[in-house]
């Protein structure tokens, strides 16, 4: 019963989101906790961008 209900839930929510308008997703950086320069922030929010 339950691995049922699981699969109906799993496929509505298929056939929900193939037909659901884009997201857009914005990256609110935190406190700083590392030097000038130590890290490239922007490359990293790019690449999580391209992956998501």
């Amino acid at each position: 019963m339950i691995k049922k209900t699981i699969l109906i839930s799993v496929a509505l929510s298929m056939a929900f989101g193939a037909f659901a308008k884009d997201k857009k997703v914005v990256f609110v950086a935190g406190a700083k906790s590392h030097g000038y320069f130590s890290h490239e922030h922007i490359a990293g929010s790019k690449l999580l961008a391209k992956h998501l």
